[in-house]
């Protein structure tokens, strides 16, 4: 399933892959255009259920949220990942991702 959102220069996209009946994964991306004539797609869920895990299921997804953000004429791919969630940093290296940059917190109470 595709979901489509477009609202000035925000447009969503939301891709979901069903395996045998269920949902084995989906994403939510926002399409950018900055205001320095940056455009990019940011993927703020990317997630796999737990029983669909290394069976391509996230791959499959990511290579389609690629091939849209090529044919759609976008720069970049962006995404967080947390510090600790080691097995999705391997999964997006594998995919030819790095690291850009790192947002730090200083924890007050």
């Amino acid at each position: 399933m595709n979901i489509y959102i477009s609202i000035r220069n925000l447009t969503f996209y939301s891709k979901s892959f069903l395996y045998s009946g269920s949902l084995a994964s989906y994403s939510c991306c926002f399409l950018y255009i900055s205001s320095i004539e940056r455009k990019f797609v940011y993927i703020d869920d990317l997630c796999v259920s737990s029983t669909h895990r290394r069976k391509g299921v996230g791959r499959k997804l990511f290579r389609h949220i690629v091939d849209y953000v090529k044919k759609s004429g976008y720069d970049t791919l962006e995404l967080t990942v947390w510090e600790f969630n080691s097995d999705a940093i391997k999964f997006y290296e594998s995919l030819g991702m790095t690291t850009k940059n790192r947002r730090m917190e200083l924890k007050i109470n």
